[in-house]
Order: C-alpha cells, then structure tokens, then sequence
C-alpha cells in the first residue's frame, strides 16, 4: 500500500438545526436530537501531500444530514454522525464521520490547551473511499482522518447557523502496482 498525508485546513457553515427533545424514564435521561447540514471547504496545509494529496483532495464536504444528540441541551456533551460527500473537481468520495461534541480532549496530562467541557468543540474521525476520480489507480482509495471543528454560537436547543473552522489530518491509502 501506498500512504500519502492529507492536511487541510477547514472553513464552512453550519445550518440551522432541527431540534427534538427525548425523554426517557428507565434509564432516566434526558436528550437534545439535532439534524442539520454541514458545508466544508478544504485548502491545503503544511503536511499536505504536495503530489497527491494537496492537487486532489481540495474542494468541499458535504454532510446533509449531521445529526447531534446531547445531553440534556445544546450545551452538555453529545456525539455527531453523518454520511459526507467530499467533492474535488471531478474526483469524488463517500464516507463517514462521527466524534464527540462540546467536549476538550487536550488537557492534562496529554497537552493544557482545553478544559474537559469545551462548548463547540467537535472532534471525531472521518472515514471514505474514493468513487470517482480521474486516475484508475485512485478509485477505491481510503481516506482516513481526524478532524477538529470549531462553532462559537452555543445555544440550550444546539449549534445554530454559523461559520465553522477546523483542520483534517490523516492519510490517503490506495494500492501499490495496481491497476
């Protein structure tokens, strides 16, 4: 196999959310639901690959149906999931991404730049392959990737309209001598 690091660094937009409260009584909990979209455009950045990575796999991401569900409001911690369609030029990928949300995973003892409860922090790992793309030997490549979002409006009912920023690192992985 062949790896090649992909590093982007990432500004979009966040729709407004549907929400919907959950109420359960065993266990007792309470929950938010949310659905909303997610636009990100990607540009290159330092550790990209500058003969695969940084010319293909710019363009955009698409997840239309980003669904949240927190712990009793917009503001508690929750996880994220969604199916993306990243686009770039004529190349094109489907995957998926989930993580945590409004949570700081670096703090102490690993790093002292967060605090445990991070209100519009999203962090997860994204996960696709490539369906289309000019170069026979990158259909079915994987991409794998962490991202870390950024949303400043935090609100009881969820993350409302907004700009987002970010980054994604991880790595492209296709085969070697194929096709």
């Amino acid at each position: 196999m062949c790896v090649a690091p992909v590093s982007k660094i990432v500004k979009g937009r966040l729709t407004e959310p549907e929400p919907e409260r959950r109420e359960c009584e065993d266990p007792r909990c309470l929950t938010l639901t949310t659905r909303q979209t997610l636009e990100l455009f990607l540009d290159p950045f330092d550790c990209d690959d500058p003969d695969v990575s940084r010319p293909l796999l710019n363009g955009g991401i698409r997840v239309t149906d980003l669904v949240h569900v927190f712990d009793r409001s917009g503001q508690g911690r929750g996880f994220h999931s969604g199916e993306f369609r990243w686009e770039a030029g004529p190349l094109l990928a489907f995957g998926r991404l989930s993580g945590i949300t409004n949570a700081g995973t670096h703090h102490e003892p690993v790093m002292d730049c967060q605090r445990c409860e991070d209100p519009g922090f999203l962090q997860g790992r994204l996960c696709g392959s490539i369906a289309r793309a000019e170069d026979p030997a990158l259909r079915g490549a994987q991409i794998f990737a962490n991202y870390a979002l950024r949303a400043d409006r935090v609100e009881g009912d969820g993350l409302h309209a907004q700009d987002v920023r970010g980054t994604i690192e991880g790595v492209l992985v296709r085969g070697c001598g194929c096709c």
